[in-house]
């Protein structure tokens, strides 16, 4: 028995102490791990949490670094030390392990964009966005922003009508015994009864065309050329015991007809060279001013037949040619929507034209007995002013390649010598005053393919 005691205690003295040396045994190999997988990280950018929390108290030797690659082992611990003593009051007592913090890495630059459009990716529509730049742009490139000039052509539809050239040509009368009759007074009565003959031009088509030429960003030159003509037929009969009086033959009031027919003509050609610069801008709008010049050519006609009077027929002839050039200027402004390539635009303009008119005016009326001929012909310089004014909206490409718009057009001239107006100075015999204004205005279409 007592053999046995002491053998006994040695097997229990054996079992306690083998974890115990288990665990001594496993140390070096879990501090081994730690190092490795603090050896990966990124040294650079690691922040020791018990630095950052508490620096190392003065007096006291700093913290041993460590640098990339190498391996923690129990030696690189801090030992600790006896009851009682603290090399550190602020850290405590034990073993200190030294946790690095990752932080986030900066973002690197994408090495396959050029460092002149480098930006921020806008996932939403997978291009380029570039401080400087802050159009939409790809493969490294910018998009031209929607303010900047560009060498282009476009065409455009007018749709137009004129105003204030409506003419009255004939006017009809019925003859009537006045009641009671008055002594030595007219024994018929001519009196206006039923439709007055009239030419009032309604909504015809015409065209502008041009191209230009973009110096830079900030100014072009461009040039422009517009076509447009109107013409206008009527005609008149007079109802049984009627008749028709004519309003342009001379003298007025004329012989009286039965039948009357009457067509007139109005058209006009300009040939503009322009420069054209920007004034102001942003992403969303620009202004732009235009200075150049304008040729025109304006003419007018007018052409009258009236018969049914003594078996005889008239014929009224009255044209007005315009020739001459000037300057021009114009202000547009363009506002571009922030999304779907919409924009609103507005142009105005104003031209002086310095030219000469010529006009002429003919009535034949043919007799049994002989034609009777009246004929007149004038000239004369005037300055003629043009109005321009235009309102409407458009849609442009991306790329700014492609342009629509669409809008109102307004057109004045002012000082003109038109048919009409030369017409009544033949009749009247006053030629010191000569001179009308008209106007123009309706719906216009363009397209724009920019290079």
């Amino acid at each position: 028995m007592k053999l046995r005691a002491p053998l006994l205690a040695l097997v229990v003295a054996l079992f306690v102490s083998a974890p115990q040396a288990q665990a001594d045994n496993n140390k070096p190999a879990v501090l081994g791990s730690a190092s490795k997988v603090i050896s990966d990280e990124s040294w650079d950018d690691a922040i020791y949490e018990d630095d950052a929390v508490a620096p190392d108290a003065p007096g006291v030797p700093p913290t041993q670094s460590m640098s990339p690659g190498q391996s923690m082992s129990p030696s690189d611990a801090e030992p600790v030390p006896p009851p009682g003593e603290s090399t550190n009051p602020q850290r405590g007592t034990g073993t200190i392990m030294r946790q690095p913090v990752r932080t986030v890495p900066a973002w690197t630059k994408t090495p396959a964009l050029d460092e002149a459009y480098e930006g921020i990716i806008d996932d939403t529509v997978g291009l380029v966005l570039h401080p400087d730049c802050p159009h939409l742009s790809r493969d490294c490139g910018c998009l031209p922003p929607p303010w900047a000039h560009r060498t282009g052509m476009f065409g455009e539809y007018l749709f137009l009508r004129p105003r204030n050239t409506d003419l009255t040509y004939a006017l009809p009368e019925s003859v009537s015994t006045p009641s009671p009759p008055v002594p030595g007074g007219p024994t018929t009565v001519l009196s206006p009864s039923g439709k007055v003959g009239n030419l009032d031009p309604n909504y015809s088509s015409g065209f502008r065309a041009g191209y230009t030429r973009a110096i830079d960003e900030t100014a072009s030159i461009r040039g422009t050329y517009t076509y447009y003509r109107n013409s206008a037929r009527d005609s008149l009969t007079a109802t049984p015991g009627n008749s028709l009086v004519s309003l342009v033959a001379y003298p007025v009031p004329s012989y009286n007809f039965g039948y009357a027919e009457a067509a007139s003509s109005l058209g006009f050609q300009f040939a503009d060279l322009d420069l054209r610069k920007l004034v102001s801008y942003s992403e969303h709008y620009a202004i732009n001013y235009s200075i150049g010049g304008r040729y025109v050519h304006l003419n007018g006609g007018l052409n009258v037949q009236q018969a049914g009077s003594l078996s005889g027929k008239e014929f009224i002839d009255a044209t007005s040619n315009f020739d001459g050039g000037g300057i021009r200027f114009g202000l547009d402004g363009d506002h571009f929507a922030r999304r779907g390539g919409l924009m609103g635009y507005w142009r105005t303009g104003a031209s002086f034209i310095g030219g000469q008119f010529r006009a002429d005016y003919n009535d034949t009326y043919l007799m049994p007995e002989g034609p009777v001929l009246v004929t007149s012909h004038w000239n004369g310089g005037r300055l003629v002013t043009i109005l321009e004014a235009e309102i409407g909206v458009g849609w442009s490409s991306k790329s700014q390649r492609m342009r629509f718009r669409a809008g109102y057009l307004v057109n004045g001239w002012f000082n003109t010598v038109g048919p009409g107006s030369y017409l009544g100075a033949v009749q009247s015999s006053s030629f010191n005053r000569l001179s009308r204004n008209f106007s123009l205005d309706g719906l216009t279409a363009s397209a724009e393919w920019r290079f």
